[in-house]
C-alpha cells in the first residue's frame, strides 16, 4: 500500500498525493463572493485530470446589464482529461424570482468553429434542461435533452397537494425510452402511506415498499418478482442491503464503518480521498476528485507513478447521470475497460441501481434524480413541499444527509452579496452610488482600484477588502487608502504569527511587541489598531484565532508581567485563562511563562 494525503496549495488547486505520485483537481472561481483568486482553469489545466470554473454574476459572454447579484451560480465550465473527450463544457443557468433553476443550457467550446456557431456554442448540442414549478415549489414540468437538442425527457407532473400522482413523458418518438422510465399511463401512478412515504410506483414497477418507524424503506417489492431488503441500526444507519432477483441468486452487501462487504467478502473500504478496493490478490487505491457540490467528477488510481483515470462522471442539474437505459451520458462520462464502477457519485452518495430503482441514499431519505424529488417527507420541514429537493436550486445547494439543504459556497463574511462592476472611473462611482442609495449595507463590493476609496467610505473596509483579490489591484488600493488588502481573517494572523515556537502576550502599556521583535516571537499587534477598529474589524475574534494558532502549534507563551500582576477582567487575563483551559501550564513558580502540557 501507499500512504496518501490531501494537499491544498495556495493557488487553490486540490491535489491528492501518495509517496509516489500526485494528481490534481483545478478549480477556478470567477466573480465568487468569497476569497478571490484566479486559479488553474479548464482552458489551462496542464496535467490535471479535472478542472472547473464557477461564475456568480455573469460569464464573459453575458452583457453587463444582465449580470446577477444574488449569489446564484450563473455558469459552470468544466473539462475532464479523458480519452477522446477532453473538450471544455459549460452549463449556463437561469433562475426565477425565488432562485429556483429554470434553465440549464449546455454549451461546448469549439475553437474557431464555423457554420452558424460561435466558439461557445449549443449548436446541435444536447444535455440541456428546463424546469417550471407551482407556488409550493413542486416541479410542474421538466425537460432534458439527450445527445442532440431533442428532448429525451419532456415530463409533466400531476399532483394531489404536494404528492405526485402521475408523470407523463411527452418526448418525441424513440427518445421517450431514454432517461425517465415512463412505464405507466394511469391517472394515478404513485401511492403513499399515512406518513407521506411513496409506497407504490407503477412507472418503475414497484408493487410495494414497506417502511420502518424512521420512514426508511425496509422491503421493496417489484411486480417482476425482484425484491430489495434493507437493515438499519437504531440511528437509521444502513447496515445491509440484500437483493433477491426473481430467478434466484441473492446478493448481500454489508456496511460497517466505511467497510463494504459483498456476500461476506470485503469489497472495498473508504478513506478520506476515495476507497481502497480489492484487486485480485492485492489492494488498489482509488481517488476521487469532486466539484463544489461534492459530486465525484473523476476517479483515478496509481499506475507506475502516474494517475490513471478509471471513471469520469457528469450530471444534469438535479443529479440525473444518464440519457439512455443502463448507459451514462455519452461524451460527458467515461469508465475504463475492466474498471469496477464507483457508485458513490452524486453529492458523494451511493446509487441504489438494482432492478432499475436508481435512487441515491442520503441517510434520512432516498432521492430520485430522474424526477428531481424525494419520495419521503422532509424531516426538517425546510420547504413548503416536503418532497422539494434543495429548494429547486441544485447548482448552489446540496443536502448532506437528506434532512436539510446546505449552501455549497457561502460568502466569506456571511453577508448578502451584491457588488459593483470591477471598473474604474465614472461608471464604477455611479454603480457604488446606486448601491448606497439602495441602502445595500449588507453587501460585498467588488470595484476597481481607483474606485476603492469611495467603496470603503460607503460600505466599510471589510466588505471591500474581502472581495479584492487580484494582485494588480493590491498596490494601488493600499497606496490610496493606507489599508492593506487582507482577504481572509486568517491573513491577519499570518501578519503576526511566526513559526518560531514562541509567542508573547501582555498589557498594552508594557509594549510587549517590542520584546517579541527582539526574541523573534509571534505577537498579536497592529500599528493601525484604532483604524481597524473604526472599520469594524472584530479584533477580539481575531485575537482568539491568534491564540488558537498558538495552541495548535504548542508554542511557548511568554508574558509581559507575572501572573500576580495581571489586572482582573483585562484582555491579558482572558488570554491567560483561555490558554490554561486549553492544555497550558505554568513553567515555573514565577508564572511568567506558559508551556503546552495537556497531561
Amino acid at each position: 500500500m501507499v500512504s496518501s494525503r490531501e494537499l491544498r496549495s495556495g493557488s487553490g488547486r486540490r491535489c491528492i498525493s501518495s509517496n509516489r505520485f500526485k494528481a490534481c483537481l483545478s478549480t477556478s472561481t470567477e466573480d465568487l463572493p468569497t476569497k478571490k483568486s484566479i486559479l488553474t482553469s479548464p482552458e489551462n489545466m496542464g496535467s490535471d485530470l479535472f478542472a472547473y470554473r464557477l461564475y456568480y454574476d455573469s460569464t464573459p459572454q453575458v452583457a453587463q446589464s444582465l449580470k446577477k447579484h444574488n449569489g446564484n451560480i450563473v455558469a459552470m465550465d468544466w473539462r475532464t482529461k479523458t480519452p477522446g473527450m477532453a473538450e471544455r463544457h459549460r452549463y449556463d443557468y437561469s433562475y426565477d424570482g425565488l432562485n429556483q433553476l429554470t434553465t440549464a443550457k449546455k454549451m461546448r467550446w469549439i475553437p474557431g468553429c464555423a457554420n452558424n456557431c460561435t466558439e461557445w456554442t449549443n449548436y446541435y448540442e444536447g444535455w440541456s434542461g428546463s424546469y417550471s414549478y407551482d407556488l409550493n415549489g413542486n416541479i410542474q414540468t421538466l425537460n432534458r435533452a439527450g445527445t442532440l437538442y431533442y428532448n429525451d425527457d419532456q415530463l409533466s407532473y400531476t399532483y394531489d397537494g404536494n404528492q405526485i400522482q402521475s408523470i407523463a413523458d411527452n418526448a418525441y418518438g424513440s427518445n421517450k425510452a431514454n432517461g425517465f422510465v415512463d412505464g405507466a399511463t394511469a391517472a394515478q401512478e404513485y401511492y403513499y402511506d399515512a406518513n407521506g412515504n411513496m409506497h407504490k410506483d407503477l412507472n418503475k414497477g414497484i408493487e410495494h415498499i414497506r417502511y420502518n418507524r424512521m420512514n426508511l424503506p425496509e422491503v421493496i417489492v417489484f411486480s417482476s418478482g425482484h425484491e430489495i431488503h434493507y437493515l438499519y441500526d437504531a440511528a437509521g444507519t444502513k447496515l445491509s442491503k440484500t437483493t433477491y432477483p426473481a430467478g434466484g441468486g441473492e446478493t448481500t452487501t454489508d456496511y460497517s464503518g466505511g467497510f463494504v462487504y459483498n456476500n461476506e467478502l470485503l469489497d472495498f473500504f473508504a478513506f478520506s480521498q476515495g476507497r481502497v478496493r480489492k484487486d485480485g490478490s492485492d489492494w488498489q487505491y482509488e481517488y476521487d476528485l469532486k466539484d463544489h457540490l461534492g459530486n465525484v467528477r473523476a476517479t483515478f488510481t496509481e499506475n507506475n507513478a502516474q494517475a490513471d483515470l478509471l471513471q469520469a462522471d457528469s450530471y444534469y442539474p438535479f443529479g440525473m447521470w444518464r440519457a439512455i437505459p443502463l448507459g451514462k451520458m455519452p461524451g460527458l462520462s467515461y469508465i475504463a475497460n475492466g474498471a469496477d464502477e464507483n457508485t458513490f457519485t452524486y453529492n458523494g452518495k451511493e446509487l441504489e441501481d438494482e432492478f432499475g430503482l436508481d435512487w441515491y441514499h442520503y441517510g434520512w431519505r432516498f432521492y430520485d434524480p430522474a424526477v428531481g424529488r424525494w419520495w419521503a417527507v422532509d424531516p426538517a420541514l425546510e420547504f413548503i413541499s416536503g418532497y422539494n429537493y434543495v429548494g429547486n436550486n441544485p447548482t448552489l445547494y446540496f443536502d448532506p444527509d437528506g434532512a436539510k439543504s446546505q449552501n455549497c459556497c457561502p460568502p466569506q463574511w456571511g453577508l448578502d452579496y451584491a457588488y459593483a462592476h470591477k471598473t474604474n472611473g465614472a461608471e464604477g462611482i455611479k454603480q457604488l452610488q446606486q448601491l448606497k442609495n439602495a441602502e445595500a449595507t449588507g453587501t460585498i463590493i467588488g470595484v476597481g482600484a481607483w474606485v476603492a476609496p469611495l467603496a470603503v467610505k460607503y460600505f466599510g473596509w471589510k466588505a471591500v477588502a474581502s472581495f479584492l483579490g487580484q494582485e494588480i489591484l493590491e498596490t494601488s488600493f493600499e497606496e490610496l487608502t493606507g489599508i492593506p488588502i487582507l482577504l481572509d481573517p486568517t491573513d491577519f494572523i499570518q501578519l503576526t504569527y511566526k513559526r518560531t515556537g514562541k509567542a508573547v502576550i501582555g498589557h498594552m502599556e508594557d509594549e510587549y511587541w517590542k520584546f517579541a521583535e527582539e526574541i523573534d516571537a509571534s505577537v498579536f499587534h497592529f500599528d493601525n489598531w484604532d483604524e481597524l477598529l473604526e472599520q469594524g474589524v472584530d479584533m477580539t475574534a481575531l485575537n482568539m484565532e491568534f491564540l488558537d494558532e498558538i495552541i495548535k502549534n504548542t508554542d511557548d507563551v511568554i508574558l509581559s508581567r507575572a501572573n500576580k500582576d495581571i489586572r482582573a477582567k483585562s484582555t491579558l487575563r482572558m488570554e491567560v485563562d483561555y490558554l490554561l483551559d486549553n492544555g497550558y501550564k505554568w513553567s515555573d513558580e514565577t508564572q511568567t511563562k506558559l508551556i503546552y502540557d495537556p497531561d
